[in-house]
């Protein structure tokens, strides 16, 4: 499913922020297995909700 509440969404991205991570996996795509904390920073910056 799809989620339509972008500030749920954004609170659930930074919970997963906080966590200690190499590779971060997706339901659809590729994972993550190189600078997967600055690309998620980046993500959250982009949103900024």
């Amino acid at each position: 499913s799809v989620s339509t509440d972008l500030m749920q969404v954004m609170e659930s991205v930074k919970k997963i922020a906080r966590l200690d991570f190499n590779v971060l996996c997706f339901g659809h795509g590729r994972p993550l297995t190189r600078d997967t904390r600055t690309a998620l920073q980046k993500l959250i910056e982009k949103i900024k909700v």
